[in-house]
């Protein structure tokens, strides 16, 4: 046993081992979010879960790393069949990324993945923040009695350090 650990620790020097935290992930479709708290996000569904706003939040319980790669899945934007933007905010750093729309349901929608890198964040930040310029609800567009502004079906984040 002591041999195996060995040769694990001596590949990891020559190599490089990647650090994973996965303190940071979030499954949306889980029901409870132990990590973070979810703001202007509904509650869980099979995919994933909506935002409800015009804007949402992930607060977590630990702060995060001072640079950092953000892996989003979305299902993708609602009510919009064409690619839009969105901004994401940590720690005074904010990134726009364009999000593909959703035709059809969110269950059998594909699962997109962005990567996002930020390598500006201030000291002690502990939120991504979320900013929709268009969300729509199903009501206003004649598909239900749903009043919800619904923007982003994420289905899950990762966040991973980013050495220097």
């Amino acid at each position: 046993m002591k041999k195996i650990i060995y040769w694990i620790l001596l590949l990891c020097l020559v190599v490089g081992c990647q650090k994973s935290d996965i303190a940071y992930d979030i499954e949306a479709r889980q029901k409870h979010v132990e990590n973070a708290t979810l703001i202007n996000f509904s509650s869980s569904e099979p995919w994933g879960r909506w935002s409800e706003s015009s804007y949402a939040v992930i607060a977590y319980k630990k702060e995060l790393p001072r640079k950092l790669r953000l892996y989003l899945y979305t299902v993708g934007l609602y009510a919009t069949s064409k690619n839009a933007p969105i901004y994401l905010t940590i720690g005074g750093e904010s990134k726009e990324i364009q999000i593909m729309g959703i035709k059809g349901s969110a269950i059998s929608a594909p699962i997109q993945e962005y990567q996002v890198d930020f390598k500006n964040i201030s000291k002690g930040a502990t939120s991504i923040k979320f900013d929709f310029p268009s969300p729509k609800s199903p009501y206003e567009l004649g598909l239900g009695d749903d009043k919800r502004l619904l923007g982003m079906g994420l289905v899950e984040i990762k966040i991973r350090p980013i050495e220097d």
